[in-house]
């Protein structure tokens, strides 16, 4: 036995490299995950960082909002042409708006479906209700990511726990509720300041995400309807100059 052992190379010598090369395989990925993982906490800690500045910077423009604008005006009576200076005012005037009224709509709907799905999936029994609807609320932000959220997670915790009836329960008055908030609840907080297609809502979010990642999908629907209120305006200045031209013919 030792003769065979010795002839293949299998005493202790090899046995010892063996071992060291699976323990430097082991510390490498345990190396490898601490850096990834601290690359990954510096990103996330810049992230947020950025994106609180940008909040409490927001938050002092909307403070201050008016003497911005008062300066704005000025300074662009003074430094454009009147022409110019006029469609400037006007596109912000639009798009103050159609921004404005997204945001306050928006994010009352976040919390009324943040407390519906809560108390939905509260009553009904489904385990980490309250915060399926806190995630799924706040998703609601990103158009058709929030009744994603809802349906997902209800299936996946609702299953783990065993708790199949009540996931089907869930899944149908979900389904209502996101029904009752598109066609009444929603529009209703949004306004007329927000009314775009579905479809047009779609491939702004399609395209928003692709450019500007997640800040793309967010501001995606204002933005879209902002553009479409450029675009109708521009079709509505074209057909009044063609009819003007008709009419001088």
């Amino acid at each position: 036995m030792d003769e065979g052992l010795s002839k293949l190379n299998l005493g202790d010598g090899f046995l010892v490299g063996q071992l060291e090369q699976l323990r430097g395989l082991v510390e490498g990925n345990i190396r490898q995950f601490f850096s990834n993982m601290m690359v990954r906490t510096v990103n996330f800690s810049a992230y947020m960082i950025k994106f609180g500045l940008g909040i409490i910077v927001s938050i002092y423009f909307l403070i201050d909002k008016n003497t911005f604008v008062l300066y704005g005006n000025v300074i662009g009576r003074i430094l454009l042409p009147k022409k110019f200076y006029e469609k400037m005012r006007s596109f912000y005037h639009d798009a103050d708006v159609i921004f404005s009224g997204y945001v306050r709509g928006q994010t009352a709907d976040v919390v009324f479906m943040i407390v519906s799905i809560s108390v939905l999936l509260g009553v009904i029994g489904i385990k980490y209700g309250i915060l399926i609807g806190c995630v799924a609320g706040i998703c609601n932000y990103i158009p058709y990511a929030g009744p994603f959220v809802a349906y997902a997670g209800t299936i996946l915790f609702g299953l783990l726990n065993g708790q199949e009836k009540q996931v089907l329960i869930a899944l149908i008055l979900l389904f209502l509720l996101q029904q009752v908030d598109g066609s009444y609840i929603g529009p209703k907080l949004m306004g007329k300041s927000v009314e775009i297609e579905p479809i047009f809502v779609f491939l702004g979010v399609i395209l928003g995400g692709s450019i500007l990642g997640f800040l793309g999908m967010i501001l995606a629907v204002p933005i879209t309807a902002l553009c479409k209120l450029i675009f109708l305006r521009f079709l509505e200045k074209r057909l009044v100059q063609r009819q003007k031209e008709e009419r001088e013919r």
